[in-house]
């Protein structure tokens, strides 16, 4: 059984031009938070993209801007999310999440992966 701890990443990132680690991209305090959960647990760390998927926490990650919003985009990282899922044998996602609208695309790509993969899913509001 492979649990993992995730959150969605950040609006705010770092604008540094160099690849940087996920969790070091991303700047909201429950990035930080978040890492801090998931090695307290002993649990494999990633950071949700609505550009690049589901990432591990220290895996890097170029400058961009990009928010996801319309159906079409949610439905395709699903895809991407179902991919790394199955690629590193995940059993169980808690997803450490706030409830507000901007977040709602990303919860709901990560539903339809967990469902599409057989995968508990547990959301752990913030």
């Amino acid at each position: 059984m492979s649990v993992i701890v995730c959150t969605i990443c950040s609006r705010e990132k770092d604008k540094g031009e160099r690849l940087m680690p996920a969790y070091e991209r991303y700047k909201g305090d429950h990035i930080q938070n978040v890492r801090m959960i998931a090695q307290a647990a002993h649990k494999a760390y990633y950071i949700l993209s609505g550009k690049f998927g589901l990432l591990k926490a220290g895996e890097p990650v170029p400058p961009y801007d990009y928010a996801l919003r319309d159906k079409e985009a949610v439905k395709k990282l699903s895809y991407l999310i179902s991919s790394r899922l199955s690629q590193d044998n995940v059993t169980h996602v808690v997803l450490y999440a706030k409830i507000k609208s901007t977040w709602t695309p990303y919860i709901r790509a990560m539903e339809l992966a967990c469902q599409r993969c057989g995968i508990n899913l547990r959301i752990v509001s913030l």
